[in-house]
């Protein structure tokens, strides 16, 4: 910013938008303020696309915006900081902080999105029908901050900037779906291998009510998200194996790739651990088989 002015006096104008203003650029310009304290500043309000066009018509002498953003060859871009967005409801949607959801079963609730015309909302909607599913949002919402007062009167559920909906989230004035843990190894780039056995089923009560219940499943079947779908929201590589080959290659590929990894390994779904003592039993009357 000290090259749009002198550093004794002169003016800046910038264009921002909310979410540009709020988890970054107002730290920035306060730190830049008390040390030019006699430059001006001049914030605007604006939309990612109406920031973008304000830089090519010269009203401003640059702007900072939320990706995605087309600038054109024409423009510097600079990438600053990432962040994630994370879905979050208020509290009458506290069964669902538990669950871990398909992008496919949001559609049965109520969302709250910025309005058509705004680069999140055109992010989104291709996003969902990339994943076979159509965004037909309930309310819309014309800033972050408008979405995050419907969240906490329990209108519906909205995806956020996770540094925008942090203060909400420790005073659990609303709560966090989906997979909080992939949330935190994405932002902290941590390079965690996460190994997942699928077998469909709430597996040890499973096999405890097929071996002494013969069979009589109840609520054990698990109607399981498309994990690799999930993984793909937040940005980390994952991979599906079914067989032992593919087992063998995708462990191969996981160790192989830098930074975060799930793989998904789908077992048996009837598939026994042994051994196991019996209701009741002690240890000296383990089973060995079934």
């Amino acid at each position: 910013m000290s090259a749009s002015a002198s550093l004794s006096h002169g003016a800046i104008s910038i264009s921002a938008t909310e979410t540009a203003l709020n988890i970054y650029l107002s730290e920035q310009l306060r730190g830049f303020h008390a040390q030019y304290p006699g430059i001006r500043l001049r914030i605007t309000n604006h939309s990612t696309l109406q920031a973008v066009q304000a830089v090519k018509n010269g009203e401003v002498d640059f702007a900072v915006v939320t990706t995605p953003a087309e600038t054109g060859s024409d423009l510097k871009r600079v990438a600053l900081m990432p962040f994630n967005e994370i879905l979050v409801g208020g509290p009458s949607f506290a069964e669902l902080a538990g669950r871990t959801l398909a992008l496919q079963e949001l559609t049965v609730y109520p969302l709250i999105m910025l309005e058509s015309g705004s680069m999140s909302r055109i992010f989104y909607r291709q996003f969902f029908l990339e994943h076979n599913a159509e965004l037909k949002p309930d309310i819309e919402a014309g800033t972050t901050d408008q979405m995050l007062t419907l969240v906490r009167s329990d209108l519906g559920l909205a995806f956020v900037p996770e540094p925008m909906a942090r203060g909400n989230l420790h005073r659990k004035r609303i709560l966090q779906m989906n997979l909080q843990e992939l949330g935190t190894v994405m932002e902290q780039k941590a390079p965690v291998k996460m190994i997942l056995l699928n077998n469909n089923f709430l597996g040890n009560v499973r096999q405890w009510q097929a071996m002494f219940f013969n069979r009589r499943y109840s609520f054990t079947p698990m109607m399981n998200p498309d994990y690799l779908k999930i993984a793909s929201a937040y940005g980390i590589p994952a991979r599906r194996a079914l067989t032992r080959k593919e087992l063998a290659e995708a462990i191969e590929e996981m160790i192989s790739t830098d930074g975060p990894f799930l793989l998904e390994a789908c077992v048996e779904e009837e598939g026994n651990v042994m051994p196991m003592t019996p209701p009741g039993g002690s240890v000296n009357q383990m089973l060995l088989e079934c």
